[in-house]
């Protein structure tokens, strides 16, 4: 995996941030899940509404490794509680504490429509075909250019972390806005279940 750092967010609970590589070989569990009851819910106005439920209840869909039940229940409040909004769909990366499964921020629950590069970073290790993952975090709406190793990649990233699934090899990598380039250019080198950090 390749890592770029351009500023990350901060929480009022600020984990260390791991990566998608990381979070999957350390968790205990690896799924796709609907919730199915929560404390907390979005609003057609895009606020989040709470109430107290004593856990958060999921349906798993897709089980990558580390649990055989149809539905699991999380703890609803912890110190790092992560919010799980009922009737979202997330991959979710979970640990095992005193026999039961928990998640949290550190842990990075996507949303499902945000979990596109991530299941198919997934997805190549278990068809045995890994890939590396670009990591940029961004205050800035940019694209992000790869070429090399035969292959040109391009992506749009937004203000937040954003990780793109790159094939293995070596790449020259830069940042545009507007047709223009705003950063170095770097060489890199990206391998199979590897994390490189690059500072632009």
């Amino acid at each position: 995996m390749l890592l770029l750092f351009f500023g990350l967010p901060s929480y009022a609970c600020d984990p260390v941030f791991m990566p998608i590589s990381e979070l999957y070989e350390k968790a205990d569990a690896v799924f796709v899940a609907k919730v199915i009851e929560s404390s907390w819910t979005r609003l057609p106005d895009g606020t989040i509404s709470s109430r107290y439920v004593s856990g958060v209840r999921v349906a798993i869909e897709r089980s990558f490794r580390g649990v055989q039940d149809k539905e699991i229940q999380f703890p609803s409040v912890g110190d790092c509680t992560y919010v799980l909004l009922e009737g979202e769909r997330y991959l979710i990366h979970a640990y095992r504490n005193n026999g039961k499964l928990e998640t949290g921020q550190a842990w990075r629950p996507l949303l499902i429509a945000e979990a596109t590069e991530a299941l198919k970073y997934i997805d190549s290790v278990l068809n045995n075909r890994p890939m590396g993952m670009l990591l940029i975090p961004t205050a800035s709406n940019l694209i992000v250019r790869l070429e090399g190793s035969g292959t040109r990649l391009e992506a749009r990233v937004t203000p937040g972390n954003n990780e793109i699934a790159v094939p293995l090899g070596d790449y020259t990598v830069w940042l545009e806005r507007e047709g223009k380039i705003v950063s170095e250019t770097k060489k890199v080198t990206v391998s199979a279940k590897k994390t490189v950090s690059e500072r632009f």
